[in-house]
Order: C-alpha cells, then structure tokens, then sequence
C-alpha cells in the first residue's frame, strides 16, 4: 500500500494497488502489474497489493444502443453488459474495506489491509514468493468472505495437507518433516509429536512459519534399532484460530542425545541466536533459511547481492522463541552469490547462499 500526503492539507493517505483477474482467476494480460518484484524492500516498483475480478465483469452502461431499461426521467438508456478492466476490480476492494469497517469502526489501515491481503486466494498460474506475493496477482485475488469471516473470528485455517518426512528411511539423520501450505491466510504453523510405542500423547514441539520442520531431538533409525516410533501432525494457526490436525506421518528413531547429538528441542533448553545456513545450498529457485531466536521479538531476514545491493526482504515481523524456517524464491534473480542476514533487537548474524540455474 502507498502513503502519501496531500501538500495542501498535510492529511496522510495510504492507498492499496489493485490488478484485474479474469473468471478463471488468473492475471488479466494487458492490466496493471508490478515491474518490480520486492514489495518490502521496493514498493515503489513492486506496487500490486490485490487482483480483483476485472475481465467480463457484469456492469451497468448508459446508452449502448441497445437498451435493457430506462432509470432516468431524461430518457437515458441504460444496458447491461459486460466490461473488462480495473476500473470494476478497483471497487470492489472499496467496497470490502468498506464493508470491513461497518464491522469495526475501531480497524487502522494497516489492520484492513492485513485483512485483505492475508485472506486473498492464491490464484494463478504465476508463482508466489516466501511472503505469499508475485508482481502480476499482489498477494492474491480478494476474498471478501474470508476477510470478514476473519474479522468476526468465524474462519477457521484449513488444515495443512500431504505431511510427509522428507527423508524417511535415512538412518542418523534428523527427520525433516514437509506439508502442503494451508490454502487460508495463516500466519505459522504448529509441529506436534507423539511416541507410539511409549503412549505418549501429541504435545507440540515447535512453531515455524514455513512449511518445513526438522526435529533435532530425534535421528532416524530402523525397526529394530529405533526406541520409539514418532509420529507427526501440523496445524494452521491465523488470526486467532486453528486448524485441525493434519495428516500423520511416522519414523522409526531414538532421542538425538543417545546418538551423540544434542536435544535441541527439549523443553530445558535455552534457545541460542543461531544462524544454521540454508537446504539446498547450492540451490536451483527455492532454498529454505532456518534459524533459531532465543527470545520472542521482532526479527527481519534480508537479502543483498555481493555489492551489497538490496534484493529482498523475505520476513518482517515477530517471532516467538526457538527454530524458525523461512523460504527464499530465487527464480527472478540471476546466477550468483548472495548473502542473507538475519537481524533481531540484539543480533545479527549473515551467510552465503549460492543460485545456480
């Protein structure tokens, strides 16, 4: 969203950017679209916050020639037809904040606009980057039901789907669990593990806000070597509600102490400030950031280039303790070597990521 201020007045303004979706959801060709491809770092360039419906878009129009009605004591005729363009999405993201704030007169603007964005649909054939947005669809195609069901507190996230460990079957390591982002606006997600052969029940383990988790308290084994065997669910957590549990997944494994590695998941633990690098490493498009935060507070992962050039900006926000796992989409960028650095109120710390396609 812009903010810019009236010269005459001195009144701030903020104003949300919208493209033009066509009836199968996707970017309407020829609309606006952004140039840019960091709306965080650049918004100025990267400005679509929100698609709308825009392409044969049902309207009213004076004097087509072919009239439906009259409506006006002159005569004019009025037609039904069918327009295209961002001149009918545009009101409908009016009309959504609009009808937001009936609900609420209390919302700020960047209350509505985190409704609206964070309840859009991914839509599209265009890919979405590690902050759920690409240049052609912004943060997606709006959903005013989703935005106010949110609002009231009666959305509850879609459960995560097709959990599987990454890498079952591969003895010593730790199992890295992986699922099928929530289709609602969720914020992060919950791990649960539970021992089956112990009895013990799920009780949750970490918080991410990515789709990947690898729990370090446990390596892989087989059946006949393994204590226990772990099983794993993930919830959706946004705007106050959860989820369901997802699917199961299971592995055989021991506690990581007995194996010589340390248990970073026990709950005696002190979480660190650590950095521990990025998987896959070379990497192709994707590649995924984790780190660990010993205390709740606002964090910032940013990307420069090896002149130290601003490229992204990829998480901006709070984070509560422990490990965190953040994707990084490379596919607009060039081959090369970038760094990433992780800063909080009292830490940073940087690495090198390298893109190769």
């Amino acid at each position: 969203a812009y903010g810019f201020t009236d010269t005459s007045t001195g009144e701030f303004f903020q104003t949300i950017a919208v493209s033009a979706s066509m009836g199968n959801d996707d970017f309407r060709t020829g609309w606006n679209h952004s140039p840019g491809t960091d709306p965080i770092g650049d918004p100025t360039n990267a400005f679509i916050d929100i698609a709308a419906p825009g392409d044969s878009t049902v309207a009213l129009t004076r004097d087509q020639g072919d009239g439906v009605w009259t409506l006006f004591n002159d005569g004019s005729t009025v037609t039904m037809a069918k327009a295209e363009g961002t001149s009918f999405s545009a009101p409908m993201v009016s009309a959504t904040v609009a009808l937001l704030r009936s609900m609420d007169g209390t919302l700020s603007v960047n209350d509505i606009y985190e409704l609206i964005t964070r309840s859009a649909d991914k839509t599209g054939t265009n890919s979405y980057d590690a902050n759920g947005w690409n240049q052609f669809m912004g943060y997606g195609r709006l959903d005013a039901g989703d935005a106010t069901c949110f609002l009231d507190g009666a959305c509850v996230p879609a459960a995560p789907t097709s959990l599987e460990i990454d890498n079952d079957g591969m003895i010593g390591q730790n199992p890295i669990l992986v699922w099928n982002r929530s289709v609602n606006p969720t914020v992060e997600y919950e791990v649960y593990r539970a021992e089956i052969v112990a009895s013990t029940p799920f009780s949750k383990i970490a918080t991410v806000t990515g789709t990947t988790y690898t729990d370090l308290s446990v390596t892989i084994s087989n059946s006949t070597d393994g204590d226990d065997k772990y099983s794993y669910k993930v919830k959706a957590v946004g705007y106050g509600s959860t989820s369901g549990f997802s699917n199961e997944a299971q592995s055989w494994g021991e506690e990581a102490f007995k194996s010589g590695l340390a248990s970073a998941q026990d709950e005696s633990v002190v979480y660190a400030f650590k950095l521990e690098g990025n998987h896959p490493n070379p990497f192709t498009s994707v590649t995924r950031l984790r780190f660990s935060i010993p205390e709740s507070g606002y964090v910032q992962v940013v990307v420069r280039d090896v002149l130290g050039r601003h490229v992204s900006t990829i998480l901006d926000r709070h984070l509560e303790e422990g490990f965190h796992d953040v994707d990084f989409d490379g596919s607009g960028l060039v081959s090369g070597t970038y760094f990433y650095t992780v800063m909080t109120d009292s830490n940073t710390e940087s690495n090198i990521m390298v893109l190769q396609k």
